[in-house]
C-alpha cells in the first residue's frame, strides 16, 4: 500500500513522525513539559548563590557584580514563589551585615548596602522586617543619613505593621531622621482609612507642637526648636498633602481640618 504512495508523501509522513517522537518518552509516554515554576525557581537559586559568593569578598571589589544579580532576584521576585521571597529577602537583608572598607569622611554609603536597602523595600512585609531591624544596628547609629534612606524604604513597603515602629521614630532627637521618618509615611497614601487616620493625627499633633515650642525663637532653647521647625515641618506637610488630598500649608489649619474630619469617612 505505501509503496503505491507518491515519493513525496511518504517523505513529509516521515517528516511528521519525526516531529512527534520527541514529544513521547520510552514506553509511549508523553515527554514531561517544562515547569515554568520550578524553571524560575532554579534560577532564582542560580543568582542568589551567585550573590552570595560575589559579596564574600570583603574589599567590595565584586559588589558591582553582586548588584546585578540583585536586580535579577528584583526582576524574578514579583512571580517567586512564597519560598524563594523570603529567601531572597534574607539574603539581601543580610548584606548588611558584611564588613567593607571604612568610608571617607562625607563619603556615601557602600552602593552594595544602598541597593540592598532599596531592594528591601520592594519586599512589603517581607523587607521592612529587615528594614526595622538594619534601622536598629549599631553598624549604622553614626550614619544618619543612610538610616533616612532605611526609612524611606520602610515606608516603600507600605507594610502597616511597620507604622507603629516609624510613629516611635517621630520622637528621634535627629532633626533629619524626624524628617525622612515623616516623609516616609507619604507612602502609606493608599493604605486603609483606620491606618491613615492613626498616621495623620500624629503628624498633626507633631507639627503643631513643633510650632509651638518655635514660637519664641529669642531664648536658646526657642532658637533650636525654630531651627527643627523648620526642618521637620516641610515633610509632614508634604505627608498629611498625600494621606488626605488637601492642599493645606499651616499647622492651624490642619488641626482645624483633622478636628473636623477625624471621625467622617475618607475617600
Amino acid at each position: 500500500m505505501l509503496a503505491s504512495r507518491s515519493p513525496l508523501l511518504l517523505a513529509l509522513m516521515a517528516v511528521a513522525l519525526g516531529a512527534l517522537a520527541p514529544a513521547f518518552a520510552q514506553g509511549g509516554k508523553p515527554a514531561d513539559k517544562p515547569d515554568p515554576a520550578k524553571e524560575r525557581s532554579k534560577a532564582i537559586q542560580g543568582h542568589l548563590a551567585e550573590m552570595k559568593k560575589l559579596v564574600a569578598d570583603k574589599s567590595g571589589k565584586k559588589d558591582g557584580d553582586a548588584i546585578t544579580q540583585i536586580d535579577k532576584l528584583m526582576e524574578a521576585f514579583p512571580e517567586a514563589a512564597a519560598a524563594d521571597k523570603k529567601l531572597i529577602s534574607d539574603a539581601v537583608a543580610k548584606n548588611l551585615t558584611l564588613e567593607r572598607p571604612p568610608l571617607g569622611p562625607n563619603e556615601e554609603q557602600h552602593k552594595l548596602f544602598q541597593t540592598s536597602v532599596v531592594a528591601l523595600g520592594q519586599m512589603g512585609e517581607l523587607g521592612s522586617k529587615h528594614l526595622v531591624s538594619a534601622f536598629e544596628m549599631k553598624e549604622w547609629k553614626r550614619d544618619a543619613r543612610f538610616r533616612g534612606r532605611i526609612l524611606t524604604s520602610i515606608g516603600s513597603t507600605k507594610d502597616p505593621n511597620a507604622v507603629e515602629f516609624l510613629i516611635k521614630v517621630l520622637n528621634d532627637k535627629d532633626d533629619g531622621i524626624v524628617a525622612d521618618c515623616s516623609a516616609a509615611f507619604g507612602s502609606y497614601n493608599t493604605a486603609k482609612e483606620d491606618v491613615r487616620k492613626k498616621i495623620v493625627e500624629k503628624l498633626v499633633n507633631l507639627l503643631n507642637s513643633s510650632q509651638s515650642q518655635a514660637a519664641d525663637p529669642s531664648t536658646p532653647q526657642g532658637k533650636v526648636a525654630k531651627d527643627r521647625y523648620e526642618k521637620i515641618s516641610p515633610a509632614i506637610i508634604e505627608s498629611l498633602q498625600k494621606l488626605t488630598n488637601q492642599t493645606l500649608r499651616q499647622p492651624l489649619e490642619w488641626q482645624k481640618w483633622w478636628n473636623n474630619n477625624k471621625q467622617k469617612p475618607w475617600t
